[in-house]
């Protein structure tokens, strides 16, 4: 009967050690030549590993391969991302939104991005919920769909840095009231599909 007893213990124990290594903060990962954490306030931080300069990883979310962000399962804390001094690329699917079916909610909405960023990936902020996206001069090149289907997205300013745009990259943000796209930008046909011309800003 003591016997018994000690191992029902021991095994509540186990459990009760196991869930507060998974709610241990903050969490971190490591993928590419970048560093993340994520904070118990919700905010997701981008590094470079080496202290000055790198690169997020590209991951495939709709390519049947299983190449999810490693946060996938934790991206239901996330609600603010800052992508910081000396990373230089935002990869594919790195924060799209479909992951917020995985991990159980989805509150991603706000986006910091340094002058650094040179580049934006495919589907990188996908169907998130942030109100406004400032892509400042450094960027070159926003990828397909990367800010496609944000609902919430109200105001958009495009640097005069970008001068690729990819299709459909603020595709069915339905919520959009202002646009201000910078003097070097070529707009491909459906790069703000279901948007309504006249809230284009050229300056």
């Amino acid at each position: 009967m003591k016997k018994a007893f000690f191992i029902c213990l021991f095994a509540l124990l186990c459990v009760a050690q196991g869930a507060w290594a998974e709610d241990e903060w903050p969490k971190t990962w490591n993928s590419g030549t970048t560093t993340y954490t994520l904070t118990a306030d919700g905010v997701f931080t981008v590094t470079p590993t080496n202290g000055i300069s790198g690169a997020m990883a590209d991951y495939d979310f709709y390519g049947g391969t299983g190449q999810f962000a490693p946060w996938y399962q934790d991206f239901k804390y996330i609600s603010s991302v800052v992508i910081a001094d000396g990373v230089t690329h935002v990869g594919n699917h790195s924060f799209n939104g479909v992951y917020g079916i995985y991990s159980g909610g989805l509150n991603l909405s706000s986006v910091s991005l340094s002058n650094d960023v040179q580049t934006i990936g495919d589907f990188a902020f996908f169907d998130c919920n942030m109100t406004s996206i400032t892509i400042p001069d450094g960027v070159v090149s926003i990828g397909k769909s990367a800010f496609s289907t944000c609902g919430e997205l109200t105001s958009i300013h495009i640097g005069d840095g970008v001068t690729t745009l990819g299709e459909d990259a603020f595709g069915t943000c339905t919520a959009v009231e202002e646009v201000y796209i910078g003097r070097n930008v070529t707009l491909p046909c459906g790069a703000f599909h279901n948007l309504g011309e006249q809230c284009y800003g050229f300056q």
